[in-house]
């Protein structure tokens, strides 16, 4: 070992602190001597001469590092490493200090959880430059876990924010579906106010059904977006939608045709979830649809299941964009000039919804202008009924 030698002229610190390193080693002039060097290179150094000092130091202190001597009085540093590692404080570095220089035993330390050998006699400055490697380590997994650990937790206030938010918001929307449905019965309204009624309760089912996709969409992404899957007869899921669209498409000038083949077509699927992509296929594609043109809802049997299609006469949606118009808040530019950054939450809950129904969803050009977006759905039952 090296003697007389200048204290480095950087020191090594975690974090601007003096890293402090756990010494167990039985030779008291390598005690002097390492203590000395990692002292003089920024180190807060505390020495145990047995196994048992050494794993009451290690339970009872703060060491970042530990250089750890495999031929203790007491105890096999093996054995002592292997302990360690079932302490609480497991991403600590331990460096064995030996004069077995064999695969064997190094074979044995690794697997006993030591990250690197030092060899005696050693070389003090061999010494700090593994000791200054290994903390740097062990920093880069330290602040790795704290930016981990703040981000789940802004992610979780995030989600409790979300959900807050959305759990107040239904209060409003509950009293004014009520106020609007006691007007509506009461009679007491003309024939334009009664439009405009069905227009605002229309409206407040949509805010709904929005923030049920914004419940749905955190369920997914946590892994417990739940189906809960009948036998559906597709003829009914189209008429449903249709009658909930078709006014305020009139309205627009625009008008929802319907096709079924055959008539007889069902699938095995959450009821819920399949009117809910639809209504946003339908919502979006009445947005961008030309005034004056149809919207085609289809649904027909396929090799693969059941599909769905929804069509529309608008710009239809360019190859690059095919695939980002599903992305979270992604929101396809209607006016055909390409996919602008925007809040939106539609086509990206209808893929989720899709795929919580092993299904899958995509957007093809329809023939003679325009979008086409199809949902696909296993077909377990058969396709028809009698």
């Amino acid at each position: 070992m090296e003697h007389g030698q200048k204290s480095p002229a950087e020191k090594i610190s975690i974090n601007g602190r003096r890293p402090e390193v756990l010494v167990i080693e039985d030779d008291p002039h390598i005690q002097r001597a390492v203590v000395r060097t990692l002292e003089w290179a920024g180190c807060t150094v505390d020495v145990a001469g047995t196994a048992a000092e050494g794993r009451e130091r290690f339970r009872d202190g703060h060491p970042n590092l530990v250089l750890l001597d495999i031929g203790l009085p007491d105890d096999s540093g093996f054995n002592v490493c292997r302990q360690f590692r079932k302490e609480e404080k497991k991403e600590i570095p331990i460096l064995f200090m030996t004069v077995q220089d064999d695969l064997s035993s190094r074979v044995r330390g690794f697997e006993a959880g030591g990250q690197d050998f030092i060899l005696k006699p050693f070389y003090l400055k061999e010494l700090v430059a593994r000791v200054r490697v290994h903390l740097g380590i062990s920093m880069g997994w330290e602040t790795m876990n704290s930016l981990n650990h703040q981000l789940k937790a802004r992610d979780q206030n995030r989600l409790n924010l979300v959900d807050m938010i959305v759990h107040d918001l239904k209060l409003p929307l509950t009293a004014i579906n009520g106020n609007l449905r006691i007007i509506d019965e009461d009679g007491h309204v003309d024939s334009e106010g009664l439009k405009l009624l069905h227009s605002s309760e229309r409206a407040v089912k949509s805010m709904e059904n929005l923030i049920d996709d914004i419940l749905k969409i955190g369920q997914n992404e946590q892994g417990v977006l739940q189906t809960r899957n009948e036998i559906l007869s597709a003829a009914d899921i189209l008429k449903e939608v249709a009658e909930l669209f078709g006014p305020s498409c009139r309205l627009r000038g625009m008008k929802l045709s319907v096709s079924v083949l055959p008539q007889t077509l069902r699938l095995f699927a959450d009821p819920q979830l399949v009117s809910r992509i639809l209504a946003n296929l339908i919502s979006n594609a009445a947005k961008c649809n030309r005034e004056g043109e149809d919207i085609l809802i289809e649904c027909f049997s396929a090799p693969s299941g059941v599909r769905f299609a929804v069509s529309d006469r608008g710009p239809g949606v360019p190859d690059i964009d095919k695939k980002r118009i599903f992305a979270k808040f992604e929101h396809f530019d209607k006016s055909g000039l390409g996919t602008v950054r925007a809040y939106g939450i539609g086509l990206f809950f209808c893929r989720s919804a899709a795929a919580a129904l092993r299904g899958r969803l995509w957007v093809e050009d329809r023939e003679g202008g325009g979008a086409r977006f199809v949902l696909e759905i296993p077909d377990a039952v058969g396709g028809t009924y009698d």
